[in-house]
């Protein structure tokens, strides 16, 4: 079976929830084996969360996240990884992008990485 199969299987599954793969499958050595806690969609935020909006810069240009009290970082998807060591992993944050499938790779990303309160906003 062509190894990109596996790869559609692992991201079907982080979206879908799924833990039951069909049988041959073989999953890439580097996935993890424990089950993956669900990424939780926020809507209202607590006044502690801190959401990073994701967007490329010119999104954010034109549409402006608003949210309330909360404190909002702007730093695009391609830039996140490399900029988690300048945010704290104790901190909740809610990672925000225009249809939530960035923000749940990039929640997914953040979990692996030690980042334990980690969600996705999806605003009213």
């Amino acid at each position: 079976m062509p190894s990109w199969a596996n790869t559609v299987t692992v991201l079907a599954d982080l979206f879908t929830g799924s833990r039951h793969r069909p049988r041959g499958l073989r999953i890439n050595p580097s996935t993890p084996s424990y089950p993956r806690r669900e990424i939780a969609i926020i809507s209202e935020p607590a006044a502690t969360d801190i959401i990073i909006d994701i967007r490329h810069p010119a999104d954010v240009d034109i549409n402006p996240l608003i949210a309330g009290d909360n404190e909002v970082i702007v730093l695009a998807f391609f830039d996140l990884e490399r900029n988690l060591s300048r945010l704290h992993p104790d901190q909740s944050y809610i990672l925000y992008c225009d249809k939530g499938l960035m923000s749940r790779i990039q929640a997914q990303l953040m979990r692996e990485k030690g980042f334990n309160e980690v969600g996705v906003f999806k605003p009213k």
